[in-house]
């Protein structure tokens, strides 16, 4: 029996998301009529695009808008920190969830509102969106995004 490589099961290989962004990015960037912004599948990706705009000397947020999905804890300390949705479990979640299956469990049937969790997962904005940035650690006030919307 031989051994089975990685290099066997090239889907199986682990993503350089990172590599996937930039090159994307420079490919998109190449286009007569770039789009204004770029939504990506997560922060990893989205730092990938940011590294491309930089070397094309495409200006982050001010030619080109970038939102993550992830909040990856390097995000804020971007050079342009990273606008994204966080993903991260929120408080109280997993307690709903396990109210909800221990009721299973114990034979109950779970009511028709019961039967869709929505778990919220807020947008986190920074400057990469085009959005005025404080430091990481204090939320943006309400009527600071507002002007920062309409600058």
């Amino acid at each position: 029996v031989g051994r089975v490589r990685m290099t066997d099961f090239p889907d199986a290989r682990p993503r350089n998301y990172y590599l996937d962004g930039y090159e994307a990015a420079c490919d998109v960037l190449k286009w007569k009529h770039r789009p204004e912004a770029l939504i990506c599948s997560n922060d990893q990706f989205a730092i990938g695009v940011m590294q491309a705009c930089h070397r094309h000397h495409v200006r982050v947020p001010e030619e080109m808008a970038v939102v993550g999905f992830g909040n990856l804890e390097v995000s804020p300390y971007l050079e342009v920190p990273l606008t994204t949705i966080d993903t991260r479990p929120q408080p109280g979640e997993a307690r709903v969830i396990l109210e909800l299956l221990r009721k299973m469990m114990n034979g109950g049937s779970l009511l028709p509102e019961e039967r869709l969790v929505r778990l919220p997962q807020p947008l986190v904005i920074r400057e990469s969106c085009g959005v005025r940035y404080r430091r990481p650690d204090l939320p943006i006030p309400a009527t600071d995004l507002a002007a920062g919307i309409r600058e």
